[in-house]
């Protein structure tokens, strides 16, 4: 490790000033970083150096050192984060806030740091200390937190990147008028005349996504405007969350009722909008949260039925994601599991294999839905008298259709003709010369009603066209989803 001394800050110093016109300005500027460097807090002299040991940020918490930070105005680099008091801020709310997840003892740690800290200051005191030594790399703020804040969450267990307990440290400060002031000469630096905006300052955003992009020589040009380091106006606030990753639970349900919707509902009332809470997600939700504590959840089918349409058979496959949940997801039994679907039983809404899964099964869901057929049962009413010549006419294979957009979606869905496929339709019972049950196995996606009635023409060939008559249906049902491989 590197033992940085004023004069040592002073050549560093001149890697940004060297574009400056006058020696005279270089040595007075340089004095007086020289001097401020000096008010930098213990981490900071210690990233400087580039020290990598954990140790060593760990015992300068017990160093004399941490009495006079707790004495300086916030430190001109980090803004404070560094600091102690800072540091057993952050530490206390989030063993506060821990306490309320179970966990297995692991976890993970982000860190949002602002704009001044992370891609500014940081940059021109990191830039600045490796040209004053060649050797040094010195530390990120981020990096240095890390080591910095981990014995004070011991109590909280070990560090691990794939932990299911995610710990976030979000400091926010206002932006500084040096600090401002300098992102016009950023703008400047990085981008040719023709291009720059008419806005003088950028925001926030372009600020940062030019400083992402500036190469070190670039940022050098533009750094000279911000030296030397000036005090900090408004320290840094710390905002902390601890929960646990978002849980992911796969399943099937089935539905048995015919006024049941797949996701709530939004109704007009004479009082305003009011949401239909009697749903299939609405009663997966109630069931979980009985036995998981969650802030929210995310419910992703599928494939979708209409409302007057059961779901029978194996049922069709859902997710739903359970985020800022009161348990991790390896601490979440298959016996709970079980006991959830249980409860479902005897209601019109039914679970089957109720497990966790991991985010691949996202992407094997999405390539289920593409490769599936559906299998339905209609009772189809037709104005013609269905005799066998009729009848025979209902046993179909391997039927290609021309599908618009139907007419009862079209406000939702964009007006398009979609080729589909109908596999087979078969004749399973005449209930009377005007009623005939009918199964059908189709492509997915395709609209069975409008494949039955025809939607006035928008889907051929139908039903209703084969038949030349009216032709309606009374009741749908969807048996069975499977693959076409």
């Amino acid at each position: 490790m590197v033992n940085f001394t004023p004069d040592l800050w002073r050549s560093g110093f001149g890697y940004h000033t060297q574009y400056r016109r006058t020696l005279q300005s270089d040595d007075a500027d340089a004095e007086d970083m020289a001097a401020r460097l000096e008010q930098l807090c213990a981490r900071c002299e210690l990233r400087a150096g580039g020290e990598r040991a954990a140790r060593a940020y760990e015992t300068t918490a017990r160093d004399e050192r941490d009495e006079r930070d707790d004495a300086l105005a916030a430190c001109r680099v980090c803004l404070g984060v560094l600091q102690p008091r800072a540091l057993r801020a952050a530490a206390a709310e989030v063993l506060r806030l821990a306490a309320a997840v179970r966990h297995d003892g692991r976890y993970k740690l982000a860190v949002h740091l602002p704009l001044s800290v992370a891609l500014l200051r940081d940059r021109v005191f990191r830039q600045t200390a490796a040209a004053a030594a060649a050797t040094v790399n010195p530390l990120s703020v981020r990096d240095a937190l890390r080591l910095s804040i981990a014995p004070l969450l011991r109590a909280l267990g070990r560090f691990c990147p794939d932990a299911p307990l995610l710990v976030t440290l979000k400091y926010d400060a206002r932006c500084c008028a040096s600090d401002a002031a300098f992102l016009p000469h950023l703008e400047r630096a990085a981008l040719p005349a023709a291009k720059r905006p008419r806005t003088p300052v950028p925001s926030i955003t372009a600020a940062q996504k030019l400083l992402l992009e500036l190469s070190d020589h670039e940022f050098a040009v533009a750094a000279q405007h911000l030296f030397p380091l000036p005090r900090v106006e408004h320290p840094v606030s710390i905002a902390a969350s601890v929960a646990s990753v978002p849980v992911l639970l796969a399943a099937r349900y089935t539905k048995l009722s015919r006024v049941l919707s797949q996701t709530p509902w939004n109704v007009l009332r004479a009082a305003g909008n009011a949401r239909v809470a009697t749903s299939v997600q609405a009663a997966v939700e109630r069931a979980l949260r009985k036995h998981l504590l969650y802030q929210k959840a995310t419910f992703t089918a599928g494939g979708r039925e209409d409302v007057d349409v059961r779901m029978l058979g194996g049922g069709r496959p859902f997710i739903v994601q359970l985020h800022q949940s009161a348990v991790v997801p390896c601490l979440i039994s298959q016996r709970l599991l079980d006991h959830v679907a249980a409860e479902l039983q005897h209601h019109v809404v039914r679970l089957h294999h109720l497990r966790v899964v991991d985010a691949s099964y996202v992407h094997k869901m999405r390539e289920y839905e593409a490769d599936k057929q559906k299998h339905y049962r209609c009772v189809v009413y037709t104005t013609g008298i269905l005799d066998q010549q009729a009848l025979r006419k209902l046993q179909l294979r391997d039927l290609q259709l021309m599908q618009k957009t139907p007419l009862r979606v079209l406000h939702r869905r964009t007006q398009m003709t979609r080729p589909k496929r109908i596999a087979r339709v078969d004749v399973v019972r005449l209930i009377n010369p005007h009623f005939v049950v009918l199964d059908v196995v189709a492509q997915a996606g395709t609209y069975i009603k409008e494949f039955v009635h025809g939607d006035n023409g928008r889907t051929t060939p139908s039903i209703a066209s084969l038949l030349h008559c009216f032709v309606d249906i009374v009741q749908l049902d969807v048996t069975d989803i499977s693959h076409t491989s």
